[in-house]
């Protein structure tokens, strides 16, 4: 059984999110308190599967305790749900290393809608090809069955490690995210992200191979990954990647106004001393922070 840890100052908050857990099948741990969340993780750690978090306390500094637990357990996704809308905590927190960033107030849907697709946002249907993506319905539903098997992206990521050092080969993985230069990010922004993230998601996948991997992987994320491509080719891969979103946007399918940044790494080329797909994924993460440090206001 999948298990979600809801760190929120707020009880009525941390009784909503515990009946969409257990709706979900998925068996909730709650606390109100820094130490005590650390002691949870010490115990549990390595059968939580997802952190959902507030930043915003009296005594104590979220994003401190998010960068806590993203140093002692980069293995967990964690979801802000905060009530500030500033783009400075926004940034801060993706810096830190959150997944996703939710809005207060939220309805049950909502939150059941993003606990399912970082619950499964690692995994994709495969039919016959690997990494092969399946239709939107079909990521949605819980019941998998023995002909729509799924790949773990930690598990495809270390085996693709393994066959790269084995054949002497590179690959690309990359994160593709968007974003509005704005201070505070608005309810509606919130909702603007997701339904973009679903929209655009098919338009994205069909560019690459069936052998490639390409996924969401958070609401405004989106992670690939692409055997046989060094430097040269994650350049082609980019250059592939913006010139649809320009072609979306002169369509108007896509607003003007968001920022997209590609942030790839070619393995083993650039990331030769790492051992293990959570190094990768950090060190993938460290230059997407850098990035996102160095956006112009």
């Amino acid at each position: 059984m999948e298990n979600l840890l809801i760190i929120d100052p707020t009880q009525p908050v941390v009784k909503r999110i515990r009946d969409v857990a257990k709706m979900l099948s998925i068996t909730p741990f709650a606390t109100q308190d820094d130490r005590e969340a650390m002691n949870l993780l010490s115990k549990h750690g390595k059968n939580i599967n997802l952190i959902i978090m507030e930043i915003k306390f009296d005594r104590m500094n979220g994003i401190e305790l998010l960068k806590r637990i993203k140093r002692d357990f980069p293995h967990v996704s964690v979801i802000v749900l905060t009530s500030s809308n500033r783009r400075s905590d926004f940034i801060a927190a993706m810096q830190a290393g959150a997944a996703d960033y939710v809005l207060k107030p939220f309805n049950n849907e909502t939150i059941a809608s993003r606990i399912n697709a970082h619950m499964t946002g690692t995994a994709v249907q495969v039919n016959g090809t690997q990494g092969q993506a399946p239709p939107k319905e079909s990521q949605a539903n819980q019941g998998q069955t023995a002909e729509e098997p799924l790949i773990d992206l930690h598990h495809l990521l270390q085996m693709e490690m393994k066959k790269a050092k084995k054949g002497h080969y590179n690959f690309t993985l990359s994160f593709l995210m968007f974003y509005k230069s704005v201070e505070e990010v608005t309810k509606e922004l919130d909702q603007q992200y997701l339904r973009l993230s679903e929209e655009i998601y098919p338009d994205l996948k069909s560019l690459f191979w069936d052998t490639d991997y390409f996924s969401q992987y958070g609401t405004q994320l989106f992670v690939g990954l692409f055997p046989f491509s060094d430097q040269e080719g994650q350049g082609v891969i980019e250059a592939k990647i913006m010139e649809k979103i320009t072609s979306m946007k002169s369509h108007g399918d896509i607003p003007e106004d968001y920022k997209w940044l590609f942030t790839p790494i070619v393995y083993p080329l650039e990331a030769e001393d790492t051992s293990s797909p959570d190094k990768l994924l950090e060190e993938l993460n460290g230059r997407l922070k850098y990035k996102l440090s160095h956006d112009k206001k």
